[in-house]
Protein backbone atom coordinates (compact mmCIF):
# COMPACT_ATOMS: atom_id res chain seq x y z
CA UNK A 1 0.00 0.00 0.00
CA UNK A 2 1.32 3.44 -0.91
CA UNK A 3 1.23 6.39 1.44
CA UNK A 4 -0.36 9.64 0.39
CA UNK A 5 0.76 12.76 2.26
CA UNK A 6 -1.15 16.02 2.41
CA UNK A 7 -0.07 19.24 4.05
CA UNK A 8 -2.82 21.22 5.72
CA UNK A 9 -2.51 24.84 6.70
CA UNK A 10 -4.80 27.67 7.65
CA UNK A 11 -4.09 31.36 7.85
CA UNK A 12 -6.92 33.58 8.95
CA UNK A 13 -6.77 37.35 9.08
CA UNK A 14 -10.19 38.06 10.57
CA UNK A 15 -9.58 41.74 11.28
CA UNK A 16 -8.64 42.46 7.67
CA UNK A 17 -11.38 40.42 5.98
CA UNK A 18 -14.40 40.53 8.28
CA UNK A 19 -16.07 42.32 11.14
CA UNK A 20 -14.96 40.92 14.52
CA UNK A 21 -17.94 38.58 15.00
CA UNK A 22 -17.65 37.16 11.48
CA UNK A 23 -13.90 36.65 11.83
CA UNK A 24 -14.31 34.88 15.16
CA UNK A 25 -16.98 32.59 13.67
CA UNK A 26 -14.69 31.72 10.74
CA UNK A 27 -11.79 30.94 13.09
CA UNK A 28 -13.97 28.74 15.31
CA UNK A 29 -15.34 26.90 12.28
CA UNK A 30 -11.84 26.31 10.88
CA UNK A 31 -10.52 24.90 14.15
CA UNK A 32 -13.64 22.79 14.70
CA UNK A 33 -13.17 21.10 11.33
CA UNK A 34 -9.45 20.59 12.01
CA UNK A 35 -10.22 19.04 15.41
CA UNK A 36 -12.77 16.70 13.81
CA UNK A 37 -10.20 15.61 11.21
CA UNK A 38 -7.60 15.01 13.95
CA UNK A 39 -10.05 12.68 15.67
CA UNK A 40 -11.02 10.91 12.45
CA UNK A 41 -7.58 10.33 10.93
CA UNK A 42 -4.66 8.92 12.91
CA UNK A 43 -1.57 11.01 12.29
CA UNK A 44 -3.48 14.05 11.02
CA UNK A 45 -1.55 17.19 11.87
CA UNK A 46 -2.99 20.67 11.54
CA UNK A 47 -0.95 23.86 11.33
CA UNK A 48 -2.20 27.40 11.71
CA UNK A 49 -0.08 30.43 11.07
CA UNK A 50 -0.84 33.56 13.04
CA UNK A 51 0.85 36.89 12.95
CA UNK A 52 0.76 38.91 16.13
Amino acid sequence: MKNFHLLSNAHLDPVWLWEWEEGAAEAISTFRVAADLCEEFDGFIFNEGARN
